[in-house]
């Protein structure tokens, strides 16, 4: 199963009892299916590069946003997971934005046969840590 890293841009004034919420039915979800769950990370509030707009105005009439909470879920799943993953986020209304990518495993290059491509055999390390 692959790596994942989901990103997460939620409203700045999002309760963290709905934000708790919706993390724990996304890692039932990835858990579920056999997946695991590595990180999740409330990176905090930040000021966002341009203005997001929401799908809806919410109660305070607010539907352009220059703040967000940031939320980071990383887990191992198999690829049908993120289609399950996608479309509970969609409806959730106090997410702005949702970003799934793959980053580099550091495992797959401990794994590397070849003994002078891998970073972690001893001949291949700067002599001055040796």
């Amino acid at each position: 199963m692959p790596l994942y890293q989901m990103v997460m841009h939620a409203k700045s004034y999002s309760t963290p009892q709905t934000l708790a919420t919706l993390i724990r039915s996304c890692a039932s979800e990835v858990i579920g299916s056999g997946g695991v769950v590595r990180t999740v990370e409330n990176v905090g509030v930040r000021k966002l590069p341009h203005r997001f707009k929401a799908k809806f105005e919410d109660k305070r009439g607010i539907r352009y946003h220059e703040e967000a909470r940031l939320l980071s879920f990383r887990f191992d799943a198999s690829p049908t997971v993120l289609t399950n993953l996608e479309r509970l986020i969609r409806f959730e209304t106090d997410i702005l934005r949702c970003n799934t990518i793959r980053p580099l495993d550091i495992a797959k290059k401990a794994n590397i046969t070849k003994l002078k491509n891998n970073p972690f055999h001893v001949s291949n390390r700067d002599p001055i840590l040796r």
